[in-house]
């Protein structure tokens, strides 16, 4: 260490922090004589740990330690002072990072001196080894300050603030003259008698502030410092060099003005915010550095400096903020430039920085919108105007929209237009028109008329009906949907929901290409292998249908609120009806018991069925199986006494879970079950195995960690 040799190895971690108000520091500095300590001699055990000795296992859990290829000595620190003093001026400053990292690598000693190995009790295998600094980070500093350089008192422009004249004030009733009230004697007596009470002004107010403005400022900077030092290994202490190889300077600043005024309560509100950003890199001290491998750092550190003056404009405005039903109505604009830009064009044959300053074209405007919402309210009914506009010089783009509202009626209607894009750079395009009409009814239900039409792309042309019903708080629903192609003239999709308390049903029928099964028997050339083939040609078509149940019961508590029971049950059914051999029918139970300091019982299941097309038999004979009865094959899997009828039903249990906890005075008894379908290979073939694991322990309430624990998995029996 340092060049200097210890007859001893060592290890220390030093990890402190301190903390207060206004400053933190953390200190983590671990040292260690060679990579392979912690590894020789912290994987031992040390002192009696009595929960593990009361559990009597044969095999304790040690955490392996891996060698330590770095070291990283940090030092990392925080200061946030207060100013009130200083505020609003100075709001917040802080330095949020303080930082000092050293970075240690290991090496191999190339050549150890036989005497330290025996010492050591090492042998040549062990491979001494030794630290040496790869990095010094110093500083790594980044802080803030932010406040507000001034802002406007929140005062009416000609507020009237005055006092009532004498007589005025005379022509007051006064409070004795009114009807006595009876008070409790300790009431009474801390009333001040209103003759012995000084002249108190009495203040009127004009309104609201009408002119308010503030300007705030803010500045982050940053400042890192990384010493790099040789990269050559060394081949021990001996040679390591503390001379840095180079250093890489890099600052960040980002700082901002914001200034910002609002007249007459949200009339004109205006927002401008000027923001600096700087980025600046420098490789330091060339001289050990060769000639081409330095023109590579400074092309790096041109290419990450760069300085760039960003400006943003909002204003926006309430023109009828006085007015109770256009209040909401706004105006805003916004407009984003870039002031002054500079950078470096990395072109091999330029290599050279750019100065660009603002231009009024596409690159030196960031954004430039204007939109108008005017929103008229009466009551129930409401009416709004919307546009949404992207100016020069940006290609425009206009975005119009209107809404209407009455009692039951919605409506909306909006489009879309776009100059220099996607045809040409001196056209317009049109988004398509969309607009709906709702009417609803008996306050949850509604009937929908939704129409798109596209003017360029007249295929996509379609209209949509939907109509929706709720019945006895939800219990009772109803969807359906249609869209037409008003293109073509035809259907093109349509959809139907329905839920019945805890029954749904889906379908879904749609215009689309379907599919054909063709068995051994029916092979051609264009067909050669039995399967399903797509159609060529679309039509209406029921393409998709499900259903399925979602019940949960859970009585109220008995036995003197001791027991609790619940069950639940959840099962689907999905059939594609294009390729009806895609069908799934899936069920899945769970039952909990409680039963209050006694016993926690849960139990569930989960049970599948991908072969429900066979129970019909024209699907059956169209792939080239044969049916089955639903009720036998049922039954044939709960056949315990046959085992081939479980084998071979098609409803298979993929997973069961069971729980039980039975609690003592002092101890909880524990038994967990589990068993699934496990895919395994033999050989090129794979087939599915039921893998069983179970648990039983026993944990004691009063410390927890002594416990005793059964496992059962893949034909092992675990005792902890």
């Amino acid at each position: 260490m340092f060049n200097q040799q210890f007859p001893f190895r060592f290890a220390f971690n030093i990890d402190m922090a301190v903390k207060n108000d206004w400053m933190s520091l953390d200190i983590k500095l671990p040292l260690y004589s060679d990579s392979k300590f912690r590894s020789h001699f912290m994987n031992r055990e040390e002192g009696l740990k009595w929960a593990q000795f009361l559990n009597t296992n044969d095999e304790e859990s040690v955490v392996e330690e891996n060698e330590i290829t770095s070291l990283d000595w940090i030092l990392a620190g925080t200061l946030t002072p207060s100013f009130e003093s200083l505020s609003p001026v100075v709001e917040n400053i802080s330095l949020n990072k303080i930082n000092i990292s050293f970075n240690w690598r290991s090496a191999v000693l190339d050549y150890p001196d036989q005497g330290v190995l025996d010492t050591n009790n090492y042998t040549l295998e062990d491979s001494l080894s030794f630290f040496y600094p790869t990095s010094l980070i110093s500083p790594d500093i980044s802080g803030s300050i932010s406040g507000t350089i001034f802002k406007s008192p929140e005062i009416n422009a000609g507020e009237i603030t005055e006092q009532l004249s004498i007589e005025e004030y005379e022509l007051l009733k006064d409070p004795w003259s009114v009807e006595n009230i009876d008070l409790p004697l300790s009431d009474s007596d801390l009333l001040i008698d209103p003759e012995l009470m000084e002249y108190i002004p009495i203040e009127i107010s004009s309104g609201n502030s009408f002119f308010i403005n503030k300007l705030n400022y803010s500045i982050s900077p940053s400042i890192v410092l990384n010493t790099i030092f040789s990269s050559d290994v060394p081949g021990s202490p001996d040679e390591i060099n503390f001379k840095p190889d180079y250093s890489i300077f890099s600052t960040q600043t980002t700082s901002l003005l914001d200034y910002s005024f609002n007249i007459n309560d949200s009339l004109l509100t205006v927002n401008n915010i000027l923001n600096f950003s700087m980025n600046y890199k420098l490789h330091l001290n060339p001289d050990e550095i060769e000639a081409s491998v330095w023109d590579s750092y400074e092309d790096q550190d041109e290419n990450a400096t760069n300085y760039k003056v960003t400006n943003n404009v909002k204003v926006i405005s309430k023109p009828f903020i006085k007015n109770k039903d256009l209040s909401e109505s706004t105006f805003t604009y916004n407009l984003g430039a870039i002031l002054y830009n500079r950078y470096y064009d990395n072109d091999p044959s330029a290599k050279y920085f750019i100065d660009d300053y603002f231009r009024w074209n596409k690159n030196g405007i960031s954004s430039h919108s204007a939109d108008m919402e005017l929103k008229y309210y009466d009551s129930n009914n409401y009416q709004i105007l919307k546009l949404d506009t992207i100016l020069p010089p940006k290609n425009p783009e206009l975005y119009p929209e209107i809404i209407l509202s009455s009692d039951h009626f919605t409506g909306s209607l909006k489009t879309g237009f776009i100059y220099g894009e996607p045809l040409s750079e001196n056209s317009w395009s049109v988004d398509p028109y969309e607009g709906y009409i709702k009417y609803s009814f008996f306050d949850k239900d509604y009937l929908k008329q939704t129409v798109s039409i596209d003017t360029e792309e007249p295929i996509n042309n379609f209209a949509g009906t939907e109509l929706f019903i709720d019945k006895m708080e939800s219990n009772i629903t109803f969807k359906q949907k249609f869209d037409i192609n008003l293109y073509e003239g035809g259907l093109q999709k349509s959809y139907t929901d329905l839920n019945l308390w805890f029954f749904n049903f889906n379908f879904l029928a749609e215009d689309t290409k379907g599919y054909h099964f063709v068995t051994v028997d029916e092979l051609t050339v264009d067909e050669p292998s039995a399967g399903w083939y797509q159609d060529s040609n679309n039509r209406l078509q029921p393409s998709q249908a499900s259903a399925g149940v979602n019940y949960s019961y859970k009585p109220d508590p008995f036995w003197k609120n001791r027991i609790r029971l619940s069950l639940d049950i959840n099962s689907s059914w999905t059939m594609n009806l294009l390729k009806y051999t895609d069908t799934v029918l899936s069920f899945n139970p769970k039952f909990t018991l409680y039963i209050a300091e006694f016993l926690d019982l849960s139990v569930e299941s989960s049970s599948v069925n991908r072969a429900m097309y066979r129970y019909i038999p024209s699907f059956a004979n169209g792939v080239g199986v044969p049916s089955e009865n639903l009720i036998d094959d049922l039954l044939d899997s709960f056949n315990f006494f046959n085992r081939d009828d479980r084998v071979n039903s098609n409803f298979n249990i993929e997973s069961i879970s069971l729980s039980a906890t039975h609690h003592l005075s002092d101890w909880d008894l524990n038994f967990k079950y589990t068993g699934l379908l496990d895919l395994i290979a033999e050989g090129v073939t794979k087939k599915y195995q039921w893998k069983s694991e179970f648990s039983i322990f026993v944990i004691w309430k009063p410390v927890p960690e002594i416990k005793k624990n059964i496992s059962y998995s893949e034909n092992e029996i675990d005792f902890k």
